[in-house]
């Protein structure tokens, strides 16, 4: 049986063959290492977006990353979730009609973000409208 053995895997003990497995092995450690980066490299950023006074979820209030144009529009329950491969930390900008822009720092990708905003409350000065009636001659 030791014959068989011998006989079989004589091959492999030539320096060629060695020299063929070493470098399919370090081939298939250079993909898996790559693979594992490319992966790793995708954040998938999540979170909430509601009123700061009522508390009520923002449906269509849009986040995305300061000074590029990845993100997303909330959901009809205030939820928003993008994928970038931005580098932490990163600074959302969350807009919406009514309400002052707000930038929030994301330094965890871990937790879901939640994002309060309030309305951008405009004072005007008072209007007085007076009426005259001309009369006819």
């Amino acid at each position: 049986m030791a014959e068989n053995f011998k006989k079989k895997h004589v091959g492999l003990k030539t320096p060629t063959l060695r020299k063929l497995m070493v470098a399919k092995r370090l081939i298939g450690i250079f993909i898996f290492v790559n693979c594992t980066v490319w992966c790793a490299a995708q954040s998938v950023i999540k979170g909430n977006v509601t009123d700061v006074k009522s508390g009520e979820t923002l449906i269509g209030a849009t986040v995305v990353i300061k000074g590029t144009t990845e993100g997303a529009a909330t959901d009809v329950n205030g939820n928003f979730s993008f994928t970038t491969s931005q580098n932490l930390p990163i600074t959302l900008v969350t807009s919406f009609v009514g309400y002052i822009n707000i930038e929030t720092m994301v330094t965890d990708i871990g937790k879901e973000i939640k994002i309060k905003i309030g309305q951008n409350e405009v004072v005007l000065k008072d209007v007085t409208i007076t009426g005259s009636r001309i009369s006819e001659k």
